[in-house]
Formats: structure tokens, C-alpha cells, sequence
């Protein structure tokens, strides 16, 4: 069997490496094509992806397809890009099935139509739950027989790597708090900066902390970076070490940290499902619900500096057990790979 795999953000890299790594261990043929994010992340895991050209890559898709014949292609689902777009439009031309993994609960109609209902879909969609079947029925208008309900291998294949590699972390002499950002439209970094300022403030009468802030990959960094050198210039505690940590990898920073605190983000589900104590900050203005926050987190979102306080001074006296779903986590690798064998066979 002949596989292409093709990913641009962050979240589709991360569902699609344990496909991969399932389809290295077949008698298969494999071709990787990345960009963005993807790319660094694929190619960081040890693998070799072919990296597009945004400005060519209609052209060399097509090329790529018609040069390899792939059985089937696999894709993640970005918010807001049109190159999975070409990839299902092409695979169309060429008379190949497509499997669209979605990685994420939120955004669900802006990573198939956006502003543009004429796009290509393609031909069949893999969701981590019910809800996302309905959701994708809902709005994208697609016959619930085109779904298949996978889980989320990405989930589950960071959720046994951090409890496995977390229950063998040195005890630090200073508690280590991560803050996760995520931009509320676009790439603005306004939300973040005021949620980091907030819990600076909150932090500072604590013991000696260290505070590590991870931007999100769309977030500039530079409003971030004035930031922290504002921080620096007039610290608010002088035992309070505050740095940013945007080249480190998520799962270095998750496999360390003590406590994971943030804006509402897919970063925050990976770390309570890791048995990882977690605070959810969600300002009032914030408009994209996640509903894996609310089934999961709901018990862990502060909306108030008050509400922070009183949920970190919980963290103190409960024992963190993680969550346990194994409709999202359990053989969703191996689930996802019958669905793209049988799309091949199709």
C-alpha cells in the first residue's frame, strides 16, 4: 500500500506521526510532503518529508501525485489554509482517496469551508468523537456515512509517553509553572500578554517560582518578547525567575513542568489527560468554546484572579489522577490505520 502524508500546522504534524509510525512498521510505501510548523516537527522526529513550496504547490502536488500513484493520501485539517485544499482537489483529479484527520475540537467548519464554500473536502473525514461527527455534519453539510470515528492518536500516544517519562523527573528545588498561549483571532498575542501579566501579579507572593511562557506558534513573538523585557526590568518578586520558552518542544516543557496554567488551548487537554495539574484561564471576552474543556476541565477554568488563586491553592491539597476517556485514547493509532487501509482498498 502507497501512502502520501501531508500536514502544514502544528496539530495536524502531531496527528499524523503516529499514523506514520504504524505504517513504517507494514509492508508499505510511505512519501511525506510537509510545510510550516509540520515540516520542523517531522523532520525533528527523525523522518525526512519533502518541504513545499507555498508559491508552487499546486504545481507540485500534482507532480508528486502523479509521479508516486499513492493508494491513498492522508491530510491534517489546518484552520484557515487553503493547501489541504489543493491536496484533496488534486487527489480528486487523479481519482485517489483522500482521509482528512482532525486533530482538534474547535474551528471545525473554518478547516473544510472557511469564506469559501466551493473548496474541495475530501473524501472522507476521521474525528475524535461523536461530537465532532455531529459537529462536521452540521456545518460542513457531509453525509454522516463519509465519518469515521478514530480518537485522537496523538492524544493517546503523548499521554503514555509523559506519565511513563514524568514518573522518572528529578524533584526540583523550585515549583515550575508553564503558561500556554493561544491567540483569540489570528496571530495577536493581546490575550496572552494580559493573562501572563495576571498571573505574574498572582504569583508574586508565593515561594520562589519559575514561570515559563510558551507562546502559541501563530502568536508574533515579538509583543511577547517587549513583554518579558518589561518583566525583567521591573520585577515584581525577586525570587520569581520569568523567561520565555518558545524553542523548547511542548512535551520537553509538559515532562517537567509542576503545573500547566492557560488560555484555553489543545496544549492544556494533553496535559490533564497526563495526570499533569492544570488551570484553565478563560477571560470573559473569550469566544471559541472548546467542548473538550468543558466535558474534561471544567472544574480546572479560572475566569478571575480570585477564581486562580482559590484553584491553585486546590492544586495544593488533591492528588492529580489525570483523565481516562478510552474513546478518545485507547488504539485510536490502530484505528486510524484500518480506516486508511480500507479507503485504499475502497
Amino acid at each position: 500500500m502507497r501512502i502520501l502524508f501531508f500536514a502544514n500546522d502544528l496539530g495536524g504534524g502531531n496527528a499524523l506521526l503516529p499514523l506514520i509510525g504504524k505504517a513504517g512498521t507494514s509492508v508499505n510505501r510511505f512519501f511525506l510532503v510537509a510545510m510550516g510548523p509540520s515540516f520542523d516537527l517531522w523532520k525533528t522526529s527523525g523522518l525526512k518529508p519533502f518541504k513545499a513550496n507555498p508559491k508552487t504547490f499546486r504545481i507540485k502536488i500534482h507532480a508528486l501525485i502523479d509521479k508516486h500513484r499513492p493508494d491513498v493520501i492522508v491530510t491534517g485539517t489546518s484552520i484557515g489554509s487553503r493547501f489541504e485544499h489543493i491536496v484533496w482537489s488534486e487527489a480528486k483529479r487523479a481519482r485517489i482517496p483522500t482521509l482528512a484527520i482532525i486533530d482538534g475540537w474547535v474551528k471545525i467548519r473554518h478547516r473544510f469551508l472557511g469564506e469559501n464554500r466551493s473548496r474541495a473536502l475530501p473524501e472522507r473525514f476521521g474525528v475524535l468523537d461523536l461530537h465532532i461527527r455531529r459537529t462536521v455534519v452540521r456545518t460542513c453539510k457531509v453525509s454522516p456515512s463519509r465519518i469515521d470515528v478514530l480518537g485522537h492518536p496523538h492524544l493517546q500516544a503523548i499521554t503514555a509517553d509523559l506519565r511513563r517519562e514524568r514518573r522518572a523527573r528529578a524533584i526540583q528545588s523550585c515549583s515550575t509553572i508553564e503558561f500556554f498561549s493561544t491567540p483569540l483571532v489570528d496571530s495577536e498575542s493581546t490575550h496572552g500578554i494580559a493573562a501572563a501579566n495576571d498571573l505574574v501579579r498572582q504569583l508574586a507572593a508565593r515561594p520562589r517560582i519559575k514561570l515559563l511562557i510558551k507562546p502559541h506558534p501563530r502568536e508574533r513573538i515579538e509583543p511577547w518578547k517587549e513583554w518579558i523585557a518589561s518583566v525583567h526590568s521591573h520585577p515584581i518578586h525577586p525570587a520569581m525567575e520569568v523567561c520565555i520558552a518558545d524553542s523548547l518542544p511542548t512535551k520537553q516543557i509538559l515532562k517537567d513542568v509542576d503545573i500547566a496554567i492557560g488560555l484555553p488551548t489543545s496544549v492544556m487537554i494533553e496535559a490533564a489527560f497526563a495526570a499533569i495539574p492544570v488551570i484553565i484561564l478563560e477571560p470573559n471576552e473569550w469566544s471559541h468554546r472548546n467542548p473538550a474543556i468543558d466535558r474534561y476541565l471544567s472544574d480546572r477554568v479560572a475566569r478571575t484572579c480570585d477564581e486562580l488563586i482559590r484553584k491553585m491553592d486546590a492544586l495544593a491539597s488533591t492528588e492529580e489522577m489525570g483523565i481516562f476517556d478510552d474513546a478518545i485514547t485507547r488504539e485510536a493509532d490502530s484505528r486510524a490505520m484500518r480506516a486508511v487501509r480500507m479507503l485504499a482498498k475502497a
